[in-house]
């Protein structure tokens, strides 16, 4: 009895505790991108239960009122703290099929063109997520655009005539075979461009990889077509990549 007592005394006190164990605590800045960084890291945000966005259930209930999981998303969308992420997540999903740029990505774009009109560099972290959020082509479309307009920046007001550090060009390679975006990707391996990028073999292997993916020998022909009139050097993993996809797709010519 006493240890049923004592239990029954500390329950209270935990279930005290649960509400704030499952308040994340974010940033109030409006910022996009300073909202993603304030948010938990993996393992740390309460697991929701499982939801389809293809079900094809009502919102509302069959007495007209709305259904509380209905009334919960509403307030979730339009929480200050949370419409950031919430808002890039639904408009990825939705402009996939639409063939209009996500909302994150075009409020980055707005507030680096801003940035640049008024002979500012955008800071860097605005265009590491400008490139991680890009989801369908219009996305990629605005990318190579503000890529444009930094190495123009970086010419006329910074003297800067040398092009961005190869790493950047193999996130935007990466970013453009995510996105299925593989004519701007293979712009992405052209030496001389205007996007300032620096196209390495490490860049090309991102588009490689998505040809063998989807079994594409034609988009693999394409590839190496501009590795060689660019003349990167190839590396044994480049191989690799090629025969898997001679050998899944049976063409060896």
């Amino acid at each position: 009895m006493m240890q049923v007592s004592s239990s029954a005394r500390r329950f209270p006190r935990v279930l005290d505790r649960i509400p704030v164990l499952l308040r994340p605590q974010l940033s109030l800045s409006s910022d996009p991108v300073e909202a993603v960084d304030s948010l938990p890291l993996s393992g740390q945000w309460p697991r929701p239960r499982s939801f389809s966005f293809q079900d094809s259930r009502p919102f509302v209930t069959t007495d007209g009122n709305p259904r509380p999981s209905t009334i919960m998303f509403k307030q979730l969308v339009h929480h200050p703290q949370c419409s950031p992420m919430v808002r890039a997540f639904f408009s990825s999903v939705a402009n996939k099929e639409t063939g209009q740029p996500t909302e994150i990505v075009q409020e980055l774009y707005q507030k680096m063109s801003k940035s640049v009109e008024a002979r500012t560099m955008p800071p860097n972290a605005w265009l590491w997520s400008l490139i991680s959020n890009c989801a369908n082509q219009e996305d990629i479309k605005l990318l190579f655009q503000m890529l444009q307009k930094l190495r123009i920046f970086r010419l006329s007001n910074l003297r800067i005539h040398a092009n961005f550090n190869c790493h950047l060009c193999m996130r935007v390679s990466e970013a453009c075979a995510r996105a299925g975006a593989l004519e701007y990707g293979l712009k992405a391996l052209q030496k001389h461009n205007v996007y300032g990028l620096t196209p390495t073999i490490g860049s090309a292997h991102y588009l490689l990889l998505h040809a063998k993916e989807h079994n594409d020998a034609k988009l693999m022909v394409k590839i190496m077509d501009v590795l060689q009139k660019n003349s990167l050097p190839l590396q044994p993993g480049t191989a690799d990549i090629v025969f898997s996809i001679c050998y899944n797709t049976n063409k060896w010519d």
